[in-house]
């Protein structure tokens, strides 16, 4: 070792490598130790000088300052907090581990759970941590399925990186679409109203237009389920019934059942099955135009969108909006 850092000592001085013809020569110069030769110990010297009084410029200088800034910010991070840094055994990985899960083991139970007394944001901080836990060790995954049931109990309002990372690896974590579907429904607000409206408020036609990636992945998780297909034509028949019947609300919503229809084509879906099963009769009979029916099958029909109408207003405008057409045909029967 002591050869080796001579060695290194000498290499560095161009004007001492030049006695050299060979670059074996140097570890031959060195390989006995201590060093007697004074040839050797000149050189050494003079190595040693150079390296002292070697100066960096000083934008090195500032590059190697903030590399040393961060490595410590880093070190700060990784410290265990609250003084057990002191502490060996908190530096040891896999007894760290077995501490951590038997923590988690002993108090992350159902009642201890149901009465967390702390805000929402270190709830969510917690299942943010129990979700990179769960990325490298599936001994987590069960307890993030609980405090995830929880966050849906008592209706915590979740934020965009905390279903993001979900999303994202829902598949690794071993996430049912059941959890995502109740995150999306408890903030039905957030992750589906706001990005149906905002692409309506943006858009002046609906002809030729893509899709924003936000609309476009809310759109890929409502054709997997009938629950968040129901959240989004309710938002859409208040829009309607706000903007005081206008036509462009039904083009988007036209518009928005076509984009919907070409993700379920692929998945080899039907639409009719997002649709309650006592409408899906009067759903499949509305898919064939008015002026294609019989008149005693129209008939039929008018008769099933009145006694529905009377039953649930909400949900005959949801079927007239989606199939537009039956609008005018339904207004005329009525009045």
């Amino acid at each position: 070792m002591d050869q080796q850092i001579c060695s290194s000592i000498l290499r560095s001085s161009e004007k001492v490598m030049k006695n050299y013809s060979k670059d074996e020569d140097v570890d031959e110069s060195v390989k006995s130790f201590p060093i007697i030769d004074k040839t050797i110990v000149s050189q050494l010297a003079a190595s040693l000088t150079d390296l002292l009084t070697y100066k960096v410029s000083s934008e090195a200088y500032h590059r190697y300052s903030v590399r040393l800034q961060i490595i410590n910010t880093l070190r700060d991070w990784v410290r265990p907090p609250l003084g057990f840094d002191a502490h060996q055994i908190f530096f040891q990985d896999d007894i760290l581990k077995n501490l951590l899960q038997t923590t988690i083991k002993k108090n992350f139970t159902k009642n201890n759970i149901n009465n967390l007394n702390t805000d929402n944001e270190q709830i969510v901080k917690l299942c943010k941590s129990l979700i990179n836990l769960s990325k490298t060790n599936k001994y987590y995954i069960p307890y993030l399925k609980k405090l995830i049931d929880y966050i849906y109990e008592i209706k915590l309002s979740c934020n965009d990186d905390l279903l993001n990372a979900l999303l994202e690896n829902k598949d690794s974590l071993e996430l049912d679409f059941s959890i995502i579907e109740k995150l999306y429904i408890l903030n039905a607000k957030k992750f589906i109203e706001d990005p149906l409206i905002n692409f309506f408020v943006e858009t002046v036609s609906f002809e030729n237009i893509e899709l924003t990636q936000e609309l476009s992945s809310l759109l890929n998780l409502i054709s997997k389920s009938s629950k968040l297909f129901t959240i989004c034509s309710n938002i859409m028949c208040e829009l309607f019934l706000q903007l005081n019947y206008s036509i462009n609300v039904i083009n988007y919503i036209k518009f928005i059942l076509e984009k919907l229809k070409c993700i379920l084509d692929v998945d080899r879906k039907n639409l009719i099955d997002f649709y309650p099963i006592k409408l899906r009769s009067c759903v499949i009979m509305m898919q064939i135009e008015s002026s294609c029916h019989t008149e005693k099958s129209r008939e039929c029909i008018l008769k099933m969108l009145r006694d529905i109408h009377d039953n649930n207003t909400r949900e005959s405008l949801t079927l007239l909006l989606h199939y537009s057409q039956w609008l005018d045909v339904f207004y005329s029967y009525m009045s």
